[in-house]
């Protein structure tokens, strides 16, 4: 059991009314009145995985909180009563202007030299003065965290090494939304049998077999395949697109959930990161024992082991006409030698394939860790960085709008705008309004529903890009929670148009007329093509 040990800075003043602005009054007070509960889903259940391994918990070492006395100094105590030292920094300028920021920058680099040594640094704030701390940090080979309420640029994001979704800790660390929207054990409805979970499976599983990754907004199309899927009307009873695939991977050892963090959207692909033992009809030789517990992790039958799995891997990719993926490596892996990985913990008992890799002497072969992770000869493939990770829509926005595409792609990498077609804006307006209607606006349930919405009509909306989306008319001027706003697809568009404009003076990034007008085209051209809102 691995124990990190964190240091926690709290700049009150810019949570607290970014969570108001962003999420509402009520998540604003849930998270000044209770620090014990997401101080508890910090130290528990905030994932730890930007260590690269599992196994481990987070201890909590130094708790500080910033806030003016002034204004906030009433939710004083119920920090101090959770063990935190509170730090008073009142007003200082007719503005408005605290000292919180130095406070917090001078604390991140005394604790820099403390002697305990701290692994980890979280700091929940979206103010992106703090990137030159971060960088900081990251320099002193430490990791960080930042939990921001609302939006937060390119830089501060990439300063740190974990930046949680908004709605992943109003959602989780504050307990906020409808009972069913909150994360609980789950248990498979009685009402779907297993073959038909096996025969959705199977076809996720056929699919593969011509690309490395089913993309989220594919799998609805690949689902109508079962009948039994195309006579349900509730995602076979599991109610959301994610739910449904969770139970399908559960029930497949070859499968498993792929998470791109950085593009915001997910899929499933063969299991290539975790050990799992496939079903299998043959039968080894004799009895394979595992290693004695204490015995010496290298052993000449382990060994002999590598080597066999090693000539396999330097044959396949040799043969190639391109760079392998490490799922597919992995996949070969388990069918090859599944017999013997039974005699085995977590891949010869190192923890992960792309571990084991690096154990191997693949003979002049080389890793690349570009997303998916390949292993490829640099004698005869391209650098896998030539060929990474394209977005799915890229080439049909070329193909379809070759004015447009130059624009938006360009904002998007500066902005983090999304990248979607214009009828994928079009719908997902359309989508907002018909949601927000229907049953008001809360962060959580509203990004979710019209995630879902837009998926099962065929676009690629992420769950980040809704709420990217929800938070930047926010920041224009546009509160969903409004009961007196006047909500249509134009008037979100002109939103969003407007906080599209202001994200991208603050990146620096002056748009021409003829680029505006571009961009213009870009949110709101697909409007007046789009169905109405059913």
């Amino acid at each position: 059991m691995n124990t990190i040990y964190s240091a926690l800075f709290v700049d009150f003043d810019n949570m607290y009314s970014r969570l108001k602005e962003t999420c509402g009054k009520d998540v604003a007070e849930k998270f000044a009145l209770q620090p014990i509960c997401w101080l508890e889903w910090l130290c528990n259940d905030l994932p730890l995985a930007h260590f690269g391994y599992d196994n481990s918990i987070r201890r909590i070492l130094i708790r500080k909180c910033y806030l003016n006395p002034g204004v906030y100094g009433q939710y004083r105590p119920y920090f101090t009563k959770t063990g935190f030292e509170v730090v008073d920094c009142p007003q200082l300028t007719n503005e408005g202007k605290t000292s919180t920021d130095i406070h917090i920058v001078m604390d991140i680099m005394d604790a820099l030299q403390h002697p305990s040594q701290f692994d980890e640094f979280i700091l929940l704030s979206a103010d992106a003065d703090f990137t030159p701390v971060l960088l900081r940090v990251r320099q002193h080979k430490r990791m960080s965290i930042v939990i921001a309420a609302g939006y937060s640029s390119p830089a501060y994001r990439s300063a740190c090494d974990y930046l949680p979704p908004l709605e992943l800790f109003v959602q989780e660390a504050l307990r906020m939304g409808p009972v069913e929207e909150l994360e609980k054990p789950y248990s498979p409805p009685v009402t779907t049998p297993d073959a038909v979970l096996e025969e959705l499976a199977s076809v996720i599983l056929q699919e593969l077999n011509t690309v490395d990754i089913v993309y989220d907004h594919e799998l609805p199309r690949l689902y109508k395949r079962v009948s039994k899927f195309r006579e349900s009307t509730n995602w076979l009873g599991y109610y959301s697109l994610r739910s449904l695939t969770r139970a399908i991977v559960d029930r497949s050892p070859e499968l498993e959930i792929y998470e791109d963090r950085q593009m915001g959207s997910w899929g499933v692909q063969r299991n290539g990161n975790i050990d799992v033992t496939l079903r299998s009809t043959s039968k080894p030789d004799g009895p394979i024992q595992k290693p004695a517990a204490g015995a010496p992790l290298v052993d000449e039958r382990r060994e002999n082991f590598k080597n066999r799995i090693t000539q396999a891997i330097i044959e396949y990719v040799r043969l190639s006409p391109k760079p392998v993926t490490m799922a597919q490596l992995a996949s070969l892996v388990k069918d090859r030698f599944a017999d013997e990985l039974r005699g085995y913990d977590n891949w010869l008992g190192v923890g992960s394939f792309k571990a084991l890799l690096r154990e191997l002497d693949l003979g002049g072969l080389e890793i690349n860790n570009t997303v998916p992770g390949y292993v490829y000869d640099p004698r005869r493939h391209p650098s896998p960085v030539t060929i990474s990770y394209v977005n799915p829509i890229t080439e049909e926005f070329m193909r379809r709008y070759p004015e447009i595409e130059p624009i938006a792609a360009k904002i998007h990498q500066l902005t983090d705008m999304p990248y979607l077609l214009p009828e994928h804006y079009a719908l997902l307006f359309q989508q907002i309004v018909r949601t927000v209607k229907e049953s008001g606006f809360h962060l959580s349930t509203t990004t979710r529903i019209v995630r879902d919405r837009c998926v099962e009509r065929g676009a690629p909306v992420a769950r980040a890009h809704v709420n990217f989306v929800v938070i930047g008319l926010n920041y224009a001027g546009l509160q969903l929670g409004d009961p007196d706003a006047q909500l249509t697809p134009a008037v979100l568009a002109e939103y969003l148009y407007k906080n599209t404009l202001n994200l991208c003076q603050a990146a620096q990034f002056t748009l021409l007329s003829e680029e505006e007008s571009l961009a213009r085209a870009w949110l709101m051209g697909a409007l007046e093509e789009t169905s109405p809102i059913e």
